[in-house]
């Protein structure tokens, strides 16, 4: 990762003020209320019985928020004691053109099933019309299979630059499972910044207890 600038935990940079950690904090919550609202979702029994492997539930907050939970494997979720985190949330340039990323996360969800060890995608609406994504996986390994899709590749390194000026980029696990109460521990948070001429890359390192680190 010698391509990526290692920034401290707590250091402020004045030019990149998307990567300030009050927003990491932020983040945090965003993700956290997504697993829990997973958590409501999934201990449902007759819900999940009626529902077909990989169909989206939308829930509409009183305000009108739409927010999209997407279960590909609603008994691993179950099962599994812990499961790896991302967490997406990118800044939007004001003049993006909406068309070519909503039809390439289409068709990404429309991949969710031939992806083994990808339990569930989630998109939350936020408060300044922007999305936070909580994409759970069994392991690491299934997080790398899904970063082999043609489709992730295309969106990550061809699309993102022209639709946001800005990426948080969250990597983390969950201790417990879906039956504890526990929120994502993050690890590390990389940063994308598109505004330059050549991306602007950086990771921040979190301490964490490597004892509760799922395998």
């Amino acid at each position: 990762m010698s391509e990526w600038l290692s920034i401290p935990p707590t250091e402020l940079l004045s030019d990149k003020l998307f990567t300030n950690p009050v927003y990491t904090s932020h983040d945090a919550a965003v993700l956290a209320f997504a697993l829990d609202q997973l958590r409501l979702l999934v201990s449902n029994a007759d819900a999940m019985a009626t529902l077909n492997a990989g169909q989206p539930i939308f829930w509409v907050e009183i305000d009108g928020r739409i927010h999209r939970f997407i279960i590909a494997n609603a008994g691993g979720l179950r099962s599994l004691l812990s499961f790896i985190v991302v967490g997406f949330f990118g800044q939007r340039r004001a003049s993006a053109d909406h068309a070519p990323i909503e039809q390439v996360d289409t068709e990404l969800i429309s991949e969710l099933m031939v992806h083994p060890g990808l339990l569930a995608y989630c998109s939350l609406l936020l408060d300044d019309g922007s999305y936070g994504n909580l994409v759970l996986f069994a392991d690491q390994a299934a997080m790398l299979h899904w970063s082999t899709s043609e489709r992730h590749a295309y969106a990550t390194r061809v699309l993102a630059p022209k639709y946001y000026e800005s990426v948080r980029l969250h990597n983390g696990y969950v201790a417990g499972g879906l039956t504890g109460a526990q929120p994502p521990v993050l690890q590390r948070t990389k940063y994308l910044d598109y505004r330059g001429m050549l991306p602007w890359r950086a990771v921040r390192e979190y301490v964490v207890d490597p004892e509760a680190f799922p395998p």
